[in-house]
């Protein structure tokens, strides 16, 4: 399917481009770049069209229904998006339990890199 096919079938349903992308069940984003020829549509949305505009010319009440659904969702208001992953900042790990009864050592006070080794290890004895 073409953009331009895409955009005459946008048109003929009265639709807007979130309308089309809600009722075709795609983000607004891929039908966009479908529309405006970035992407094309893969084989299963091809097939969904065919499935789409059988519906639209043996099921008019059908059809009346699912134009009227993604009607309502074109006049919905947007969500807000999430962050990416990339701009969450990663929950804190939770410190180890230490004590008696727990299965965690506790930290070696001269394991660290910036504290000098006790002499019993440095002479190598």
């Amino acid at each position: 399917m073409t953009p331009e096919t895409l955009k005459a079938w946008r048109a003929r349903l009265s639709l807007g481009e979130a309308g089309m992308a809600a009722y075709l069940g795609v983000p607004v984003t891929t039908y966009r770049k479908w529309e405006n020829g970035t992407r094309k549509p893969d084989a299963a949305p091809m097939r969904l069209f065919d499935v789409l505009q059988l519906i639209e010319s043996k099921s008019g009440d059908l059809h009346t229904l699912m134009v009227y659904e993604a009607t309502k969702a074109e006049n919905r208001p947007v969500k807000a998006r999430k962050p990416r992953a990339a701009t969450q900042v990663p929950p804190t790990p939770a410190a180890p339990a230490v004590g008696p009864d727990s299965h965690v050592l506790a930290p070696i006070p001269w394991a660290h890199a910036a504290q000098a080794l006790p002499d019993w290890m440095k002479s190598g004895a």
